[in-house]
């Protein structure tokens, strides 16, 4: 029997990372010839919430919170074949090497803008990798490792639902984030406002919560518009959200390293209006609409473009979006192929 360890950092709540640990975990559990145990490495100063505790007890999946570098870190590594460390943690990577095991890593964050002695550590953290994954190219160039064999780029995505949604029920501009600075919420409500649209016919809802909740709610009401905000809704309200939207609006202002909701947006055939941000065009795709980041200007005309859009091109955008996810996405059955491969070795 092969023993999986899958390691990740976690501010101990239940997020994207989060997400993908546990349903690959589940996923890798369920192939013969394999266990898993899920070790969360707690970040300094947080605390296990309890959605967290309760999602994985409820997952049925051996996991353990430990410390860094501890020595609970250090028993799971030892007991392990191979460890699938979520970013390149150097703690992992060396205790991985010194217990003679494989590793996998996932990196989901770019090495733009860190301290330089946390750059060095993570470059050399990820030096020691079998194989390194990119959750996006924009990830992978900013840490400069192109090796043809080693390095792989794979957006990471826990679960995503192909299901392309009724055209004639879809309806105005969805955003869906956490409300914090330059995730783009702000220039989105200032663009909408300067925008010449029907706003009864394009409404615009916001998706979400966060400490800018009553700043944006503000400002939407300065400007004289209305805008719907829902605040934070479960999972099964977000994709009925998304699926009865006619547009994804995703205008980070932050490098960001992927962006999942133009991801879950493409899979029902919701095309993207989002910035050149990061990762955000390859998530948002080849029928995405998009702008500078934080431009206010641009985005209103983007905005204009996609409320007078006739029903053609609206139709070509949509099911371009769609018909090109699956071959960007990689399937949950690439990683036991690649542990076996790398065992082989």
């Amino acid at each position: 029997m092969t023993h999986i360890l899958i390691a990740s950092p976690t501010m101990g709540s239940y997020g994207g990372i989060e997400a993908f640990c546990l349903e690959l975990a589940k996923y890798v559990s369920s192939i013969d010839g394999f266990t898993t145990t899920l070790a969360l490495k707690l970040v300094r100063g947080h605390e296990v919430d309890q959605r967290l505790k309760g999602i994985l007890d409820d997952a049925q999946i051996p996991y353990r919170i430990v410390a860094k570098s501890s020595g609970d870190l250090l028993k799971l590594i030892r007991a392990s074949d191979l460890v699938h460390a979520q970013n390149a943690s150097p703690d992992i990577a060396v205790m991985t090497k010194l217990c003679s095991a494989k590793l996998v890593q996932t990196i989901h964050n770019h090495l733009y803008d860190r301290p330089f002695a946390r750059t060095l550590s993570w470059k050399f953290g990820a030096l020691l990798a079998d194989m390194r994954l990119y959750n996006s190219n924009f990830v992978q160039q900013s840490w400069g490792y192109r090796d043809e064999v080693k390095d792989r780029v794979m957006p990471t995505v826990s679960r995503l639902e192909m299901n392309f949604s009724p055209i004639e029920k879809r309806r105005g501009f969805v955003f869906i984030s956490r409300l914090i600075a330059n995730k783009g919420a702000d220039t989105l409500i200032e663009a909408y406002a300067r925008a010449s649209l029907n706003r009864a016919e394009h409404p615009l809802r916001i998706v979400g919560d966060g400490p800018m909740r009553e700043a944006l709610q503000t400002l939407a009401q300065r400007l004289g518009i209305e805008v719907d905000f829902k605040g934070f809704v479960d999972e099964d309200t977000k994709r009925r959200l998304t699926r009865e939207a006619r547009w994804l609006a995703a205008p980070a202002n932050t490098r960001e390293d992927m962006g999942l909701t133009p991801l879950e947006a493409r899979a029902n055939g919701i095309p993207v209006i989002a910035t050149r941000d990061g990762g955000l065009p390859e998530s948002a795709g080849p029928g995405a609409l998009l702008c500078t980041p934080g431009n206010v200007d641009e985005l209103a005309r983007l905005l204009e473009q996609a409320a007078a859009m006739d029903s053609d091109e609206y139709q070509r955008l949509s099911k371009l979006g769609y018909s090109t996810l699956e071959a960007h996405l990689t399937p949950m059955d690439f990683y036991p192929t690649l542990y076996r491969k790398l065992l082989a070795k």
